[in-house]
């Protein structure tokens, strides 16, 4: 694939422009055959304002390599408006090469708007260009800016107040320090906020809030100093998304939302408070384990206010916490009388089995759709296991809705086995039942002997005996997915 450097020059017939200290020349043969294609197809009828005008939306390396297919294509990438310097073009240069490509985009640049300034970069010793880069973009127009700093040492700090600046309606920030005064004046075209590793405290957040009205996503990951977070967005009409992720230092949120529809919250336990969150759809509690068997909800109120949601997903660390241990714990009474889609990771489980999850599923009448991760993780019974199972069996309670159930990284151990036979008996109109083998380099989990065995017992429930059971190992997969993924950021 050819490299970016390899520019159109301007001023040299024939030749293209070196950006960097190290590029070479772009060949023919380094371009894709479908880009080639193009000088015999009727797009070269098309007139030359309409050609520009396409080609300055492309990611800024595709349009220099397409600007080298033919020589009426040899300026087009001037009148680009995505200028995305990411990851992957990092990789591939060194601080100062990047730097004289990044400088020489800019200054042949001749677009007055662009839509999109990306950088993945290490600022250490070379602010005032970095500064200069994202106040050419602001003078711009740019709509989107994503500034990722996670090469550096120490967190960058940006002089830009972002005052005044009416266009940027997607903000990224990556490992900077950031401080927006009560006063701030700014963003009024903002709709999505993402703060990653980022050194701000939550009365910058509730400054964007009260200023940032067109806001509809916040996603906030690795940030210290927030505490206390609080969003007060009763004058947004169109706040959709909160996303936070391992914050350190984060030990409440409030919401107060009417209109927001999706949390999505990954740590350890923290409290919640819900004002107005009538709209809220889907939510994903990924926390941590607790250390010892302690229980950290130890009222109703935060469950109650989530029971109108359809879709959940959860890890068996919030399983293990609402369900009662002992037979002397008292009950929270609690009910998601709406759901209708439940994902369960069990992964660093402590003590979560069959008790745990059927309690869980008792308080969810309407269930249609149940994924349970099993993928890293194996069932390990304690000592409460023994009274535990009685109460499993002696409840009879059917799980009247309950249509699709699928378990991946199922092993056919043993108490998984009991799982699956559990849900056959509960399961009144269950119509599938998929089991996805673990992607391992043990060999015979799909076996003549597991499969059939399964099959066998499918046949014999006497609740579910038509349900169809389908076995698949993890590359061969072709089952319906869950509406979240495993995790909803990668690091």
């Amino acid at each position: 694939m050819a490299e970016i450097e390899n520019l159109a020059n301007s001023r040299k017939k024939n030749k293209r422009e070196n950006l960097g200290d190290r590029g070479h020349r772009l060949r023919h043969s380094n371009v894709p055959s479908r880009t080639v294609n193009l000088v015999n197809m009727p797009f070269f009828d098309v007139p030359d304002d309409v050609i520009t005008y396409i080609f300055s939306f492309l990611p800024i390396k595709e349009a220099v390599q397409a600007s080298t297919v033919s020589s009426r294509f040899k300026k087009s990438w001037f009148f680009n408006r995505k200028l995305c310097f990411d990851k992957d073009f990092a990789k591939r240069h060194a601080q100062k090469d990047f730097m004289n490509i990044v400088n020489r985009v800019f200054d042949l640049n001749v677009e007055q708007n662009i839509q999109t300034f990306s950088l993945f970069f290490d600022p250490t010793g070379v602010e005032d260009a970095v500064e200069n880069w994202i106040q050419i973009s602001i003078d711009k127009g740019v709509e989107e800016l994503d500034l990722n700093f996670s090469l550096a040492k120490v967190p960058y700090k940006i002089t830009t107040d972002f005052a005044d600046i009416e266009t940027i309606k997607i903000l990224k920030l990556c490992r900077c320090e950031l401080d927006l005064l009560p006063t701030f004046q700014g963003l009024n075209s903002l709709k999505t906020l993402v703060l990653w590793r980022i050194e701000i405290n939550s009365k910058s957040i509730e400054t964007v809030f009260s200023n940032c009205l067109s806001l509809e996503t916040l996603e906030l990951v690795k940030c210290r100093r927030i505490g206390h977070l609080r969003i007060l967005a009763q004058k947004l009409r169109r706040f959709k998304a909160l996303k936070v992720g391992d914050c350190l230092g984060l030990c409440q949120i409030d919401i107060d939302a009417p209109t927001i529809r999706s949390i999505y919250y990954s740590g350890i336990f923290i409290l919640f408070k819900f004002d107005e969150i009538s709209q809220l759809n889907d939510v994903i509690l990924n926390f941590r384990p607790l250390r010892g068997m302690g229980k950290f909800f130890r009222r109703e109120s935060f469950l109650c206010d989530l029971s109108h949601i359809p879709l959940l997903s959860a890890t068996s660390t919030l399983l293990e916490d609402l369900s009662p241990a002992f037979f002397h714990q008292r009950t929270l009474r609690f009910n998601f009388r709406n759901l209708k889609e439940l994902q369960l990771f069990m992964e660093n489980a402590v003590y979560c089995n069959i008790y745990h999850i059927a309690y869980f599923l008792k308080k969810c009448p309407r269930l249609e759709r149940l994924f349970i991760d099993l993928r890293g993780f194996s069932f390990d019974p304690q000592e409460n296991w023994i009274y535990q199972r009685e109460l499993v069996q002696i409840d009879s309670q059917p799980l009247r809705c309950l249509q699709f159930v699928k378990m991946e990284g199922f092993k056919f151990e043993e108490h998984e086995i009991e799982l699956m036979k559990y849900l056959l008996e509960r399961a009144i109109i269950l119509e599938n039942l998929v089991l996805v083998a673990p992607k391992t380099i043990k060999q015979g989990i799909l076996n003549v002997r597991n499969i059939p065995f399964c099959r066998k017992i499918c046949a014999r429930s006497p609740v579910s005996p038509l349900a169809k059971v389908r076995f698949y190992d993890r590359d061969t997969d072709e089952s319906p997915v869950p509406t979240h993924s495993k995790t909803w950021f990668e690091w």
